[in-house]
């Protein structure tokens, strides 16, 4: 029996242009990779020289990825990569526990991702239906049989993310035979990786100082404010009604996160958001929200670039040898910001609010007829159940690799962690101007 995708509650779904499914892809080869290793490190040591420009940084990569492809022609397999969101619900026992019409404070991400906090039977089921449907779309390619070499999985340090990754692996990785050890469990764990949170700058980087700093210089532009005032009714309606100060898009984005989470536990909605939620205002200025996350080059770095750099990383070390021939699958656990971080980046993202489980797909391919490498993006609407082929600006549905890396070279952070400013820095040298300078 099938997996049923729960919807969050009797809403409009949001939409996203649907441009068709995606068919499943065919096998890439895999090869030695000594011969071009030369290669590999020249190319590190000059993208981490601090003085070359982007255009010689560019002739580097081009020269590696000749190399790749002259050297590499033989038995190439895929790589995946998959960013998916699990939905920001509010702190659960704080609403159980209270009357229908209170709502949590203070309206901080912080405090809703640090909070006592558990899932809704429907998010459960959500996330376990990802996992689910990534077990039927690669299954061949996966095999039934789990290693630590096969799939590494990535989440924050904060329980939601946690959890949902424990459910996505739960759907993804049923014992095959070999690995049942129990007759009345057909489970398995899977173990994951995180970073500290106050070190993670991969999936929590708008919660960096240095980008919390900079939306407060974004909310304080001319442009800004001038946006803002197009909403101030609907601020003054949501503070008059719930006796909450609310001021910032952010605010609304959060609240808008509160009604759904009372939705998914079938509490009453209150009346003064029966014609803002979950259509109308509230929706358009949590949309707001995601174009302020990303005005300035720093915001762009931090939400979205270390993603990309981190796909990038990756791709480059695999083809080098210094990831496992027989990983497959790396997967991160992040939330809708993330979503729209590495969407925006890519210059693909259409205005929307993401679906639980959400997720963005990269598949790495190996063309033996041409001898290069490209990367196909899709996203998955998450509950509606539909794959969406994107395709970047200036290429096919499988970009190639080098049109790729020039469309995200230049918001890869240098230092992701000294421009996160965890530690105190001069800001004034401005970190986010360098890239993939490593120092």
């Amino acid at each position: 029996m099938g997996i049923n995708r729960i919807t969050r509650h009797d809403k409009k779904k949001h939409k996203f242009p649907v441009l068709g499914h995606s068919s499943r892809p065919h096998p890439l080869r895999l090869f030695p990779s000594i011969i071009i290793h030369v290669y590999y490190v020249s190319l590190l040591a000059q993208l981490r020289y601090k003085k070359l420009t982007v255009d010689l940084k560019r002739i580097a990569l081009d020269r590696f990825l000749a190399q790749c492809s002259k050297y590499y022609a033989r038995n190439m397999k895929k790589l995946n990569f998959k960013i998916f969101a699990h939905k920001t619900y509010a702190p659960i026992l704080e609403l159980t526990n209270s009357k229908d019409t209170d709502l949590p404070y203070p309206l901080s991400y912080e405090y809703f991702n640090t909070a006592p906090i558990g899932m809704p039977r429907t998010g459960m089921l959500n996330m376990y239906a990802l996992g689910v449907h990534l077990r039927e779309v690669y299954d061949e390619y996966l095999g039934d049989v789990y290693t630590c070499e096969t799939m590494k999985m990535q989440t924050a340090e904060y329980p939601l993310s946690m959890l949902s990754g424990q459910l996505v692996n739960a759907g993804l990785w049923p014992p095959a035979k070999i690995q049942q050890w129990s007759v009345d469990l057909n489970w398995q764990p899977i173990p994951t990786d995180y970073t500290l949170a106050r070190e993670d700058t991969l999936l929590l980087g708008a919660q960096c100082p240095s980008f919390i700093l900079e939306m407060e210089k974004v909310l304080n532009m001319v442009q800004v404010r001038e946006r803002l005032t197009h909403y101030s009714s609907l601020f003054d309606h949501i503070s008059r009604s719930t006796g909450i100060k609310v001021q910032r898009p952010s605010e609304v984005a959060l609240l808008y996160a509160v009604l759904e989470t009372k939705a998914d536990l079938n509490q009453s909605l209150p009346h003064w958001a029966e014609d803002i939620f979950p259509d109308g205002g509230m929706y358009n200025v949590s949309l707001l929200e995601y174009d302020l996350l990303w005005e300035t080059p720093l915001q762009k770095q931090l939400n979205g670039g270390t993603i990309l750099k981190e796909i990038l990383a990756n791709v480059l070390m695999y083809i080098d040898g210094q990831i496992p021939k027989e990983r497959k699958l790396m997967i991160y656990s992040g939330n809708e910001r993330n979503i729209v971080g590495v969407l925006k980046g890519l210059n693909l993202w259409s205005p929307h609010i993401p679906n639980e489980a959400a997720s963005v797909i990269f598949e790495m391919y190996f063309d033996n007829e041409t001898e290069s490498y490209g990367v196909k993006i899709n996203y998955y609407t998450g509950v509606d159940g539909i794959t969406i082929p994107l395709k970047m600006p200036n290429c096919t549905e499988i970009c190639p690799i080098k049109t790729f890396l020039y469309s995200i070279l230049d918001m890869l952070p240098q230092n992701a962690e000294r421009l996160c400013n965890w530690r105190k820095i001069n800001l004034s040298d401005k970190p986010h101007n360098h890239l993939l300078t490593g120092q």
